[in-house]
């Protein structure tokens, strides 16, 4: 009994200390080091405010890589003004990965008063991966004790960024998922638990659905190996049925051993005439379907893609499988953001 008794309190311990644990994506789809520092240095050439905002400006016009927290910080620190950082704030909105609660409060910081902080938090609390564990850290950032409770007020209100498909705001969005074999691929995430590529877009994906998508969007979710499964015809709007049967369906997926048909997955999905966006995720590159050919799927798109909507790619190469080749995945998810104004992304 006591050997019993001992086994139950461990397992207890060892799924609460999970719990309390967030998971921290390890995001390598934002700008690189060199990058970076030639648009600090493009800001640094410009004597004037409103000048130096016009180049953050035209950089999140051009590229579509993110921005880490502390990417975000070494930017705003070039300004003299709150209102330019706040507008910067903006500007990078949507390219922001997501951030921890330490990265937030270390952006806050950089704000001298204390209603600016609170304005950039109404603005950048989406982006916190573990808000609903440490948000204490933010809320400890500001002195004043009603300045931490509206703190704690605006926290309580937001829903966070998911590190795979960010912030959904588009009002008509379909969402792809790759379910071929190489989705097996486990990994350990930062909270101590191990996931396989798809069990964790999984749980991600059902997150969004369930928590950030509202009754005023529409969606749609495919999966896609040789051939793409659609959930339902059309687009639907995100009703509380149809978010229940969104979410079933999505833990329903299973992995499949007919390849990756990216050509037919995107040529599908972008057939839907008012759509507004798609968030594509595989784990690589084209392997079965008319073309397997990167750069010419890319071509077709931008012929299927008749409205210029934005294709949000999210490479996700966690662990590692026997047919990753992680750089070409890389070089088409990327290839297709850029090509269709998208965000890019890369969890590894």
């Amino acid at each position: 009994m006591k050997s019993q008794l001992f086994v139950i309190l461990t397992l207890t311990y060892i799924v609460s200390t999970l719990a309390e644990k967030p998971i921290i994506c390890n995001q390598t789809g934002a700008h690189t080091d060199e990058e970076l520092n030639q648009l600090l240095q493009a800001i640094n050439n410009q004597a004037m405010s409103d000048d130096k905002v016009k180049v953050v400006a035209h950089a999140v016009s051009v590229s579509q890589k993110g921005f880490t927290g502390p990417q975000v910080v070494k930017l705003l620190k070039l300004f003299s003004f709150s209102d330019n950082m706040k507008d910067v704030v903006e500007l990078i909105n949507m390219h922001v990965l997501s951030i921890t609660a330490e990265e937030c409060a270390n952006i806050l910081k950089t704000f001298p008063f204390s209603s600016d902080k609170l304005k950039v938090l109404e603005q950048i609390a989406n982006f916190v991966s573990d808000l609903d564990i440490n948000n204490e850290t933010i809320v400890n950032g500001l002195s004043m004790s009603s300045d931490k409770q509206k703190a704690r007020d605006i926290i309580a209100n937001a829903s966070p960024r998911s590190c795979i498909y960010g912030t959904v705001t588009e009002k008509r969005v379909h969402f792809i998922v790759d379910v071929s074999l190489s989705m097996t691929a486990t990994f350990i995430a930062t909270n101590g638990e191990k996931f396989n590529r798809l069990s964790f877009v999984q749980k991600e994906l059902d997150e969004v659905i369930r928590y950030q998508l509202k009754s005023d969007q529409n969606m749609n979710v495919f999966s896609f190996a040789g051939r793409v499964i659609e959930w339902q015809p059309g687009l639907v709007p995100a009703n509380q049925t149809m978010i229940n049967s969104a979410v079933s369906f999505v833990d329903r997926m299973d992995f499949r051993k007919d390849g990756t048909n990216s050509y037919e997955a995107l040529r599908v999905a972008l057939s839907e005439p008012e759509l507004e966006a798609v968030y594509f995720l595989t784990d690589g590159q084209p392997s079965v379907g008319p073309s397997t050919d990167s750069d010419y799927i890319v071509k077709k798109v931008l012929e299927w893609n008749v409205n210029g909507i934005p294709v949000h790619s999210t490479a996700f190469l966690s662990g590692q499988h026997s047919s990753d080749y992680k750089p070409e995945a890389k070089r088409f998810m990327e290839m297709l953001a850029d090509a269709t104004g998208g965000i890019y992304r890369c969890i590894e």
